[in-house]
């Protein structure tokens, strides 16, 4: 015990301070206050001072954003008490300063605690407010340092917390209860009260590398010096020793200095010391350090400064991954602790941190918006896409269907130019080698005589079909692209000496079943269509169409989509014969079949989808006049000059019985019992006249759009539904 109270002496007498006897007998090291010791990482810290940093700045350079849900969809909250309080959360302490400390307490340990002050500076309850009471009394918020809390655990359950501040603190010590404290931490497996500091993992990496930056700071300073040791063979007096140090000093005064001649006497000598491959390898562990400190908060290097393995590539790579890996998990967390607060002020209301707004998530959108437009040119429906590649489009009916380039031919087989669409302005005109009347041949069947083509062209109607029409026409081509595979697929096994053979090629019962098949639910939405429409324009509502008016009307329209296979079929045998007549080869004769197909997909495709959707959208219109007691019909075309003569006189007749048929001998436009003459291509319709005097204002001008109603009325997809 003795040499015990003699060496603490000595000790107090070479430091000032006293010995830690425990810690001696320990084996501790005996610490004396100096040299490399971390006390405050984040102050003394460079690596987890810049990490801190990059995760504060970057989380207050995200809008924090309210919106709720209603029956129209989301709706953004850009004022009210919900944006005041966040736009500005305390006087002390600006919105960028309130992120910047959330993200600072819960990177240093583990968790961040937040209260709510009202006018007075009151502290308020957080939870338990509800029917957005808390609007009227949280007027701030304030966050506390997390070392002055303490937890109060009464019988394994926390009954408060007590701050332990000061007068000269933002806010006095006191107690705190449960629903005064909003505790936002990460989770802890050792303790169920307090978060986990991710520092008290980097700790040892952070403590060596301040080591390793004081050893190099005492080196620098000492001229790159690692000192001098002084031998002698006899043993020195206490001022002889002083008197050696002083010429040692004086030599190397400062760093940056000339060093200067020392001359020693009575046989002492000088011994330098050089760095090792220790020393050496002690500084390049700074590297190592800060990777380590980078990981555990999830900062990669080039968001510090550290580019020196990195280029644009690899640093926009990082900075994506630290947003997607790091940044949204930490917002996250933030936003469902916040809930409780945020509905406190506003129970319908909901924050999160809009990612989307910061140029890597807008350039890595774009993107995906390039690997979209690749999937999308080989067939992949739109709808999912956009639900893969989480673009964030709003669905529209036609976004379920795939779409292919059909204009796309083999580089051997160069052909004419692919004929002009017609504008919507302007009516589709027969070129110079097809007639009027070979081209609804083509179509359907043959017809007794040419017939003009009818379009109200630009007009608001038009423009309500127009997404059904469009769907049809995409429908059409992807069906003859099929069926161009199906038919060359036989063709390769079919003999070419005899045209005969050629009859096999097609099956006509099964290819109309497969055309039924992909054109029914298309139909049957345009049935509902074109009576929801009517119901509309009539002023009523919840129109249904009867099941058995939908039966009928496919019945009808199958004989029709039949005539498009036969003559389909038509084409490819005429060619083949002569073909056969001519001794051509099977690549002349492969290519004339696709000839026939190329003209199917850049015509007829557009005419079929054009009388197809017309003809179920007026049948639509008529089930629903039927349906709702309405005794007066009326025609409406273009008025143009082009208009058919037999469809200009339906119009001028005006308002007939709902049951008879205009003078056209057609019940409606587009009726599938009437002559091809006077159906194909017509884009007139029929309107109801609830008075006959209304008949001269006209018809009606205003239509409901086929996009809205499938909208509505197929929430979970057109082809799904329908096909019920």
């Amino acid at each position: 015990m003795k040499f015990l109270s003699n060496l603490r002496s000595a000790w107090a007498g070479l430091t000032g301070k006293s010995m830690d006897v425990s810690a001696l007998l320990r084996g501790d090291d005996l610490n004396d206050g100096g040299g490399a010791s971390l006390s405050n990482a984040y102050q003394q810290s460079v690596w987890v001072y810049a990490c801190i940093q990059r995760l504060g700045e970057q989380l207050a350079g995200v809008p924090f954003t309210f919106s709720r849900t209603a029956g129209t969809g989301e709706q953004l909250i850009e004022a009210g008490p919900l944006v005041e309080l966040f736009k500005r959360p305390h006087p002390l302490q600006d919105r960028f300063a309130f992120w910047e400390l959330t993200a600072a307490w819960l990177g240093l340990r583990g968790e961040v605690f937040i209260v709510a002050l009202g006018s007075a500076g009151e502290v308020v309850p957080i939870s338990g407010m509800v029917n957005g009471r808390g609007s009227r009394r949280i007027k701030s918020l304030l966050i506390l340092s997390a070392d002055r809390m303490r937890e109060i655990v009464t019988q394994s359950r926390i009954d408060g917390w007590h701050y332990s501040g000061s007068s000269q603190d933002v806010m006095a010590g006191m107690n705190l209860l449960p629903e005064e404290v909003l505790h936002i931490k990460r989770p802890n497996p050792f303790n169920p009260w307090r978060g986990m500091s991710p520092l008290s993992v980097a700790m040892l990496a952070a403590q060596t590398d301040y080591a390793s930056a004081q050893f190099q700071k005492g080196l620098m300073l000492n001229n790159a010096d690692t000192g001098v040791i002084i031998t002698t063979e006899q043993v020195l007096s206490s001022e002889q020793i002083e008197q050696i140090k002083g010429a040692l000093r004086e030599r190397k005064r400062k760093a940056g200095t000339a060093d200067r001649p020392l001359f020693l006497h009575g046989g002492a000598k000088v011994e330098k010391p050089t760095i090792n491959a220790a020393d050496m390898q002690f500084l390049e562990n700074r590297k190592f350090n800060r990777q380590e400190i980078c990981a555990v908060f999830g900062v990669p290097q080039e968001l510090i400064g550290y580019t020196e393995d990195a280029n644009r590539s690899v640093s926009n790579s990082a900075r994506l991954n630290f947003i997607e890996n790091t940044m949204m998990p930490l917002g996250d967390r933030i936003e469902a602790s916040l809930e409780t607060l945020v509905q406190a002020i506003d129970p319908q209301a909901e924050g999160w941190f809009n990612w989307d707004v910061l140029p890597i998530m807008k350039e890595a959108q774009r993107a995906r918006v390039d690997t979209g437009v690749k999937l999308w040119a080989i067939g992949v429906p739109f709808n999912d896409i956009n639900e893969n590649l989480d673009l964030g489009f709003e669905p529209y009916p036609w976004h379920a269907v795939g779409y292919l380039p059909f204009s796309v031919a083999r580089a051997d087989d160069l052909g004419s130019e692919s004929p002009k669409e017609p504008r919507e302005d302007e009516d589709p005109e027969p070129d110079d080698e097809m007639s009027a009347e070979k081209l609804m041949r083509k179509l359907y069947a043959a017809v007794p005589k040419p017939a003009h083509i009818c379009a109200p062209s630009g007009s608001k109607w038009l423009r309500s079909i127009k997404p059904s029409i469009k769907a049809k026409e995409g429908r059409m081509r992807s069906f003859f692209r099929a069926q161009l595979g199906r038919v060359l697929d036989a063709l390769e096994k079919t003999s070419p000496s005899s045209s005969k053979a050629y009859e096999e090629l097609f099956n006509l019962a099964n290819e109309s079943s497969e055309l039924l098949r992909r054109m029914k639910p298309l139909l049957i939405a345009d049935l509902e269509f074109g009576g929801a429409q009517l119901f509309a324009e009539s002023g009523l509502v919840d129109f249904t169409l009867p099941p058995h008016r939908a039966t009928e009307f496919l019945a009808q329209r199958a004989n029709r989509l039949s005539e498009v296979n036969q003559a389909t079929f038509e084409q490819i045998q005429s060619e083949l014969v002569e073909a056969v007549a001519n001794g051509e080869t099977f690549e002349q004769r492969v290519a004339r079949v696709k000839s026939v197909y190329k003209e199917a997909t850049e015509s007829r495709a557009a005419s079929i989808a054009t009388t197809e959707t017309n003809s179920a959208i007026n049948t639509g219109r008529q089930v629903a006049m039927e349906e709702a007691g309405i005794e007066l019909k009326a025609w409406s075309t273009s008025n143009l000059p082009d208009v058919r003569a037999s469809h200009y006189k339906a119009q001028a007749d005006g308002p007939i019985p709902v049951n008879q048929k205009f003078s056209n001998g057609l019940m409606y436009p587009g009726d599938p019992a009437g002559p091809p003459g006077e159906v194909i291509n017509c884009r007139c319709f029929m309107y109801a006249v609830l008075d006959p005097e209304d008949v001269k204002a006209g018809a009606p001008t205003e239509h409901l759009d086929f996009a809205a109603f499938v909208a509505r009325r197929y929430p979970a997809g057109l082809s799904k539904e329908a096909a019920t």
